[in-house]
């Protein structure tokens, strides 16, 4: 049970000031929010490599997409989620590149000893339990997570006032009703645990 009257979740950059998720240091807080089934939402900060993307905004339009793919890839890989599996865990921008990479990250699993030294299952399945927002704003890529994951597991999310959209993306996608509704609240309701009258 959360022990924080008002707080329905935490949120977290792709690395904390250059410390990865997966560092051993960080485990205790990982425990420690598993034992509340604590919700975390994901969100990308500066990479560490934005050096290398020093023009065209490469660092943010990129870098922060492949920073928050690599800290889920390394925090599914160091056992991160196979230690701790009741906190849910939200990945901002539909997932950002990490989906894409899903079944090349299962291969590894499949073909790398180092890639199995902490977890027993395919990164897959682990991925599979995440939650996604909606802020890719391209709907086909949304639809591909949406088939991956289930309509349970995909939230409306908001750039605001970065990118200054609302669901109008969610528009142009052909979803039942009863679909609409869970992705455009009822999920995250499910989720935070939020009563509405």
């Amino acid at each position: 049970m959360r022990s924080a009257p008002g707080i329905v979740g935490i949120a977290l950059g792709s690395n904390l000031n250059g410390v990865a998720l997966s560092d051993p240091s960080l485990e205790p807080l990982w425990q420690r929010l598993d034992q509340l089934r604590m919700p975390v939402i994901q969100h990308p900060m500066v990479p560490t490599f934005v050096d290398a993307m020093d023009e065209y905004a490469l660092g943010v339009r990129v870098g922060f997409l492949f920073d928050t793919s690599l800290a889920i890839a390394r925090m599914i890989y160091a056992g991160v989620f196979e230690r701790n599996p009741n906190f849910p865990f939200v990945v901002a921008h539909t997932g950002a590149a990490f989906v894409d990479m899903i079944e090349r990250l299962d291969n590894g699993f499949r073909n790398y000893a180092d890639c199995q030294q902490y977890i027993t299952r395919l990164p897959s399945e682990f991925a599979r339990n995440f939650w996604y927002d909606s802020c890719s704003f391209f709907p086909p890529f949304i639809e591909m997570v949406r088939t991956f994951a289930g309509t349970e597991k995909i939230m409306f999310g908001t750039d605001y006032p970065f990118i200054d959209l609302g669901s109008e993306h969610l528009d142009q996608m052909p979803l039942a009703p009863a679909d609409r509704a869970a992705i455009m609240g009822g999920n995250a309701q499910a989720l935070f645990g939020i009563q509405t009258d």
